[in-house]
């Protein structure tokens, strides 16, 4: 994918979604004691920094939705998950939508493409079938 947009002189992004363990302090310590694990010995950040990692050296834009996702549930003990279930419930969907479309909003600007694909998108034949 990233060989094709380039083709094509855009950039490739992609957004990280954490897991309820990463995001939920209750749900992380459940997990720790349900296992008897030793807490001290991990890193519950980990999975998410191995994946921006690995994008970076890629050169793919990483929206990370950790930050946000772990101050909602912080600050508002919201839950962004389907109980037992690991989605996102209604208000997680809501907020990944928020985080994802603000980062591109504030990124797709920067990138060199941008106005090629503005240019090309208005040179596009319009398809008949779909007019008015």
């Amino acid at each position: 994918a990233k060989g094709l947009a380039r083709a094509d002189g855009f950039k490739l992004a992609m957004f990280i979604i954490p897991t309820v363990y990463e995001v939920d302090e209750r749900s992380y310590l459940d997990l720790i004691a349900t296992h008897q694990l030793n807490g001290s010995d991990l890193n519950r950040d980990k999975p998410v920094e191995a994946l921006a990692a690995i994008l970076g050296r890629e050169d793919i834009e990483a929206i990370n939705l950790l930050p946000e996702f772990r101050t909602r549930s912080n600050d508002s003990g919201q839950q962004l998950y389907i109980q037992g279930d690991g989605h996102f419930n209604k208000e997680g969907h809501r907020l990944a939508a928020s985080v994802v479309s603000g980062n591109l909003a504030k990124t797709i600007h920067e990138w060199e493409g941008f106005d090629r694909c503005r240019s090309t998108q208005a040179k596009m034949p319009h398809n008949s079938a779909h007019a008015e």
